[in-house]
Parts: structure tokens; sequence; C-alpha cells
């Protein structure tokens, strides 16, 4: 039921597989199928994976409403005009986020219920994207 997209890309470091599902999950595999071992982050995504897209929706409302992004000094009123928050989920800033002038990601209760590693999400993108840049750069 749940589309996805598979490739290979002999570029990537021992030859890894990726799985990209349309919610946004990764799951990372070697050529002979053995998991890499599994974080919070990635226990959540094969969570939401098994989700019906209404419960997904819902939950990222929830994620939403427990927010820190708004709170954040580098949070600006073209952010909050735009409706933009929740960075580690969605993404980065469209275009209203151009200067960072300081993170709470790390204090957020998003960061600690996902498992989130990273943080500047509203620059540097979703968690989900800066793991995987953070896999192609080596």
């Amino acid at each position: 039921m749940l589309s996805c997209l598979f490739f290979k890309n002999r570029n990537v470091p021992q030859s890894l597989t990726f799985l990209l599902s349309i919610y946004g999950a990764v799951r990372i595999m070697s050529p002979q199928g053995i998991r890499l071992p599994a974080d919070t982050f990635i226990n959540v995504q094969k969570q939401l994976m098994n989700m019906p897209k209404d419960q997904v929706m819902k939950k990222f409302m929830d994620l939403k409403g427990m927010c820190n992004c708004p709170k954040c000094p580098t949070y600006t009123s073209c952010a909050k005009s735009a409706m933009e928050g929740l960075f580690c989920g969605y993404g980065a800033s469209f275009h209203c986020i151009t200067d960072v002038k300081g993170c709470i990601c790390a204090k957020c209760p998003v960061a600690k219920e996902l498992g989130l590693g990273h943080a500047v999400f509203c620059q540097m993108g979703s968690e989900k994207s800066q793991r995987y840049d953070t896999l192609m750069k080596g």
C-alpha cells in the first residue's frame, strides 16, 4: 500500500541501498539486506510509515504544537507570517530565515521525542536531509 522509490547508487560508500518512503522515512540497508543499527529517529520513522496518513498528519500537528521554533532568536516575523516552523521535520525556511542568531533546537521537546541529532534546521534542512548529507560526505 505504501508507495516507495528504490534506487541504487554505486558511488555511495559501501554500496548502500536507500529506501525512501512517501512519509519521508529512511531505511538504510547494506547490499546483503542487513539492517544497520537504528536509533530513536529511525524507530519513530518506522512507526510513522505504519500509520494511516490521517494519523501521521495528526502526529505532525501535535509536534508543531510542541515546537520551539517560534521562541528561537533566529525565528523572524516573516517566518511567523508564512506560518513556518517544525523545520526539523519539514525542512529549511523557504526564504524567511537568512541569518542564524542563535539556536535552541537541542532544547526543543520535539528533538527529544524524535531523537534528533542535528540542529539549525531552519537553515540546514530537516533531520532526514542532514543525515543524508552527512552520510554522503563520508
